[in-house]
């Protein structure tokens, strides 16, 4: 198999090759040397103006072959060229700061190069055109008076507030009259906030960026403001601050969320933003309280982030949704034994779905739901509530006559995903390795049929590379942490553990593996894959003591994936290979949206067992317009 640049190699051994050719810089002939300087400039433009993400790495790639070409370089760097090397090419995340690190021509000796260590240059190069690094920063103070005005500051800083802070990327044209914008909208329960909850950022690009909101604090306690910034109609990230909210002040400190601040802007949106954002909040102090926003760019929807309604439910959601996982559960066992039970069955399935419309759905929702759902192809549910299986709501509504009108389960009627608050979802998937888990022996019978169907990937799309499945937990663990890949598939059992959901496990061959035991991050120079958890038991979670647990959460908020699929509740074996099928051939082979490939794979299992409650049971954390990456061209 030939052996060409690694694309992520690449990135990662840039610099090294280039400050090695400027400590030999007067080693090369003086042809050479103009050979050098022209094919570094013309990587630097390529990578500057490239579209898409892979684009930037084949620059790179494409420059060190050309280097290594040239008889001089190559006795110089030709070892590190060697290092990039490797069987296949493996697309990835680009390095948004890399062009404001490197010189801009190479006979500039006195702009050294970072070390291997990370040491950052002595003179900081000024920022590439196209490209601003701010700092996200919520300024307001720690304690509030009741019912007395304060001012909340939300800024993007050109410096870090504190040694931690993670920085942004705000991609810009360099027009002068288009600054880019981003909109901020504060969700702050407790609160008033006088005039609108939103406000449009204009993003200075030589100095700090503000937007101010006044609020008067409404209940006293510990309250929590939530800020999230929008662009392009998709929400990229959210920030928090604790708020102590007195009657007079104390001598106290107010511990800060440790949630980290990330979120990427783009100039240009690389897939569609959602036509519609539902957004459900929870009540952090009762924990039983619903609070529903609508949110759409799409002009013949039209809601800018619109309050619509709020539920408290009476009962324990987490005792009642187990009620439910379980009848769920019963009905994705053995097959009916007569057409009048598997009549009987399929309504069931309805009436339960009907049950959540009347009891988790406010009265001002279900009215407007009405009126959108014939605009709205693709929905996103952002939500930090755990339990409750949206997909499975069923709406059906009564006219003045009495005659009642039925619509689909909302996962038939949208290409339905969900997101976690936080870290902004991804809208490019990586293509690149693939690798299925499953223990090595296993009492599930269409498992080993679920693993060839990871290893033959590659039939559906030439550049997934599948490679040999793992069986124990050390090699997951290890491959999560230090690894670049497309598609991690689970092919095994789960079992939930309601009293501490971090708990909840997956089977492999040495034993339990735990969301707790996951410590691995994604983004940046890691692509964001996707994980499949193909297990039961797997996609649910619930609040555990350190926030959400559960493996959509560690996955999602904590290890930032790209996209995470797991099921509610009990799957049948069988009906589990064929929803996995069609999701990778819809997703792989006809570059459906991986909400579309989704709704494709659910409809076939459902066709083939309308009865059984497994095709209801998949849940999607994703950009529901996410895909793909397109296959690089030669």
């Amino acid at each position: 198999m030939t052996r060409d640049i690694q694309l992520d190699k690449a990135l990662e051994y840039l610099e090294e090759i280039i400050a090695t050719l400027q400590a030999h810089w007067d080693e090369l002939t003086p042809e050479e040397r103009d050979q050098v300087e022209s094919l570094y400039a013309e990587m630097r433009e390529a990578y500057a103006n490239a579209q898409w993400d892979f684009e930037q790495s084949e620059a790179v790639a494409s420059f060190l072959r050309a280097l290594d070409a040239i008889p001089g370089v190559h006795a110089i760097v030709g070892h590190l060229i060697e290092a990039t090397r490797g069987p296949y090419t493996r697309g990835g995340d680009y390095d948004t700061e890399l062009l404001n690190r490197l010189p801009t021509c190479l006979a500039e000796l006195s702009r050294a190069i970072p070390s291997e260590e990370g040491a950052r240059m002595e003179e900081a190069a000024p920022e590439e055109p196209g490209r601003l690094t701010r700092y996200p920063n919520l300024e307001c103070p720690d304690q509030v008076i009741i019912d007395q005005r304060f001012s909340l500051f939300v800024q993007l800083l050109i410096e870090p507030p504190e040694p931690e802070a993670e920085a942004i990327i705000v991609e810009d044209t360099g027009e002068p009259e288009q600054p880019p914008e981003v909109e901020v909208v504060v969700r702050a329960r407790g609160f008033d906030i006088e005039g609108s909850n939103t406000q449009v950022m204009q993003v200075e690009r030589e100095d700090d960026s503000e937007v101010r909101f006044v609020l008067i604090p409404r209940r006293l306690g510990e309250q929590q403001i939530r800020v999230d910034f929008y662009q392009y109609g998709r929400r990229i990230g959210t920030v928090r601050r604790n708020v102590l909210v007195v009657e007079q002040p104390l001598d106290m400190e107010v511990a800060q969320p440790e949630e980290p601040m990330v979120i990427e802007l783009r100039t240009r949106p690389m897939v569609p933003p959602p036509d519609l954002e539902l957004c459900v909040e929870l009540d952090r102090h009762d924990g039983r309280t619903l609070y529903f926003e609508l949110h759409s760019i799409k002009e013949d929807v039209g809601y800018n982030h619109a309050k619509f309604g709020q539920v408290t439910l009476q009962d324990s959601p987490l005792a009642k949704m187990q009620a439910v996982y379980q009848e769920m559960s019963q009905m994705a066992g053995a097959a009916p034994a007569t057409s009048e039970d598997r009549t009987y069955a399929e309504r069931r399935l309805a009436a339960i779905g009907n049950q959540l419309w009347d009891e988790l759905v406010p009265d001002e929702l279900k009215r407007e739901y009405w009126r959108f759902k014939g605009c709205v192809r693709s929905l996103l549910i952002t939500s930090d509530e755990p339990w409750i299986p949206w997909e499975a709501v069923k709406p059906y509504r009564y006219d003045e006559e009495g005659e009642r009108e039925d619509a689909p389960f909302w996962c038939e009627e949208f290409a339905i995903s969900r997101w976690l608050s936080g870290p902004g979802t991804a809208d490019l998937l990586p293509a690149g390795a693939a690798r299925p888990v499953a223990p090595a022996q296993v009492n599930l019978p269409a498992v080993k049929e679920e693993v060839a169907l990871v290893e033959q990937l590659d039939q559906l799309r030439p550049d997934i590379v599948p490679l040999t499945p793992f069986t124990r937990r050390i090699q997951v663990l290890d491959w999560l942490e230090q690894d670049e890949f497309s598609v991690l598939h689970f092919a095994c059992h789960g079992q939930f553990d309601a009293t501490l959901p971090d708990n909840s496990a997956i089977i492999l061959s040495d034993g339990p593996l735990r969301p707790s035991d996951i410590r691995a991050r994604f983004g940046g120079r890691r692509p964001r894959p996707l994980i499949f958890i193909n297990a039961c038991h797997g996609g649910r979670t619930a609040f555990s003591f350190t926030g959400l647990g559960g493996w959509a959460d560690r996955f999602v908020k904590d290890a930032r994936v790209g996209a995470f699929i797991g099921a509610m509740w009990e799957v049948n074996d069988a009906l589990a290979l064929q929803f996995a099928r069609r999701f990778y051939q819809a997703l792989l082979q006809e570059d459906e949206s991986i909400a579309d490939a989704f709704r494709l794979a659910r409809e076939e299992v459902r066709q083939a067992a309308p009865y059984n409650s497994t095709w209801l049971a998949y849940v999607l954390y994703a950009d529901p317009e996410g895909r793909m990456r397109e296959e690089q061209a030669g």
